[in-house]
């Protein structure tokens, strides 16, 4: 089961859409390219992986290789944006 991302660094939720927005607000950044390993190069796994649906985002941590790779399969068409956000780790549930 997946571990996902409902609130920001400051407790505040986020709201159902622009989720990306919000994580960017509060130090994320969007990635070019998808990584190649849940593991950034500090050691720490801040990657996360906002699918927008058309009901709301959602906003999933990538807290392992298997996770990473099931967003970055080619036969998942789904709308998504890829991000590395400091807080991902601390603040997944």
């Amino acid at each position: 089961m997946g571990m996902y991302l409902q609130e920001n660094s400051k407790g505040v939720r986020f709201g159902h859409h622009d989720k990306v927005a919000e994580l960017i607000a509060d130090g994320a950044q969007v990635l070019d390219a998808p990584p190649t390993t849940c593991v950034a190069a500090d050691g720490t796994r801040p990657f996360v992986c906002v699918v927008h649906n058309p009901q709301f985002d959602a906003a999933a941590w990538i807290y392992d290789e298997l996770e990473l790779r099931d967003f970055a399969r080619a036969t998942d068409v789904r709308q998504k944006s890829l991000l590395a956000y400091p807080h991902a780790e601390r603040l997944a549930r």
